[in-house]
């Protein structure tokens, strides 16, 4: 509720027409280079009353064909893949829960659980291919975690706690 004053502001009185807004990340569209860095200035003051700050490195003005950083995406006219950043994160964060798991610190279903989440953010970019290579490298080729029609969300997690139970179970070191 502490933005709704600045959609209102970015709609009423700006009056742009193409405005996104998720949390406290937004983005701006229009046709006019001048236009956009003017509203910047505008919004930088009207967030300043609000005692808040336009983040230097993540506020830009450029062409949509550009490429665009939102949400853990790189968004093109045509095009949404995922942030080396975001990838490397999650590689990480699943590397870290598998070895957890394996010496049983956390249940499967933390991993399980991670796993649902990123899967479900990267279906909104084209990354099919990506999720495949991803899984293979971390589980193994028969993983059985990404297959190419989704199936239920709970037999994808058993899927995963079987996996790991099994191989946790061989003896084999992370």
């Amino acid at each position: 509720m502490y933005l709704n004053e600045l959609d209102h502001f970015v709609k009423e009185e700006l009056r742009c027409r193409a405005y996104v807004r998720y949390a406290d990340d937004f983005v701006l569209f229009a046709d006019d280079k001048e236009r956009l860095w003017a509203w910047r200035q505008r919004m930088a003051d009207r967030l300043a009353s609000l005692r808040l700050v336009l983040h230097a490195d993540k506020t830009v003005v450029s062409r949509a064909r550009d490429g665009l950083k939102f949400l853990g995406f790189k968004l093109y006219p045509s095009a949404r893949r995922m942030l080396r950043e975001s990838v490397r994160r999650f590689r990480r964060r699943v590397l870290h829960y598998r070895d957890q798991v394996r010496q049983r610190l956390i249940p499967p279903t933390r991993l399980t659980q991670a796993m649902r989440a990123w899967i479900a953010h990267s279906r909104y970019a084209n990354s099919e291919g990506l999720r495949r290579r991803l899984f293979r490298e971390l589980f193994g080729p028969r993983h059985g975690i990404c297959p190419r029609r989704p199936k239920a969300a709970s037999a994808a997690g058993a899927a995963v706690v079987t996996l790991l139970r099994s191989k946790s179970t061989r003896g084999q070191s992370p």
